[in-house]
């Protein structure tokens, strides 16, 4: 159990000095504003809208977006989204790790336990993107839903 705890802090230390790295701007760099959208928590996934060029990719079923947003970094562009939905936290991952490996996804993080309540997240990367989401319980029967999205520059 300590092992696993100490994972999971090392995991999360590493997203957000990724993120940290991502978001860098620098002086002689330009860095485009952010573009961000909030949209009705009751439309169906086909009817949300998303910023534009939002990468398609997986999205739970069922999940009511929240938000999603995107911002130039020196790297690429740099999508969010956040989604609320009803379950559990293992049910959320697996089903990502799941849909992820059929569509070619390649693991870059994994979960360190994909049985784990309370929060979780994993990271896996396919052509010029990387994609990490994290799930974290919110009440006993809802949860958060983070979606991280790089989309790298083409070299």
């Amino acid at each position: 159990m300590k092992n696993i705890i100490i994972i999971s802090g090392v995991i999360i230390i590493v997203l957000i000095a990724v993120f940290m790295i991502g978001n860098k701007q620098s002086d002689n760099i330009s860095v485009n504003q952010s573009d961000e959208q909030t949209r009705d928590a009751n439309k169906t996934i086909e009817e949300q809208e998303f910023v534009n060029n939002f990468p398609n990719v997986p999205i739970y079923p069922g999940a009511k977006l929240e938000k999603t947003s995107t911002n130039k970094t020196p790297y690429g562009q740099f999508y969010e989204g956040v989604w609320k939905v009803q379950g559990q936290v293992p049910e959320v991952i697996k089903w990502y790790v799941r849909e992820l490996e059929q569509t070619g996804w390649l693991v870059k993080l994994p979960s360190a336990d994909l049985n784990q309540v309370g929060e979780q997240s994993t990271t896996y990367a396919k052509d010029n993107m990387e994609f990490t989401v994290n799930a974290g319980q919110e009440t006993d029967t809802e949860l958060g839903i983070a979606i991280a999205i790089k989309v790298f520059d083409q070299q």
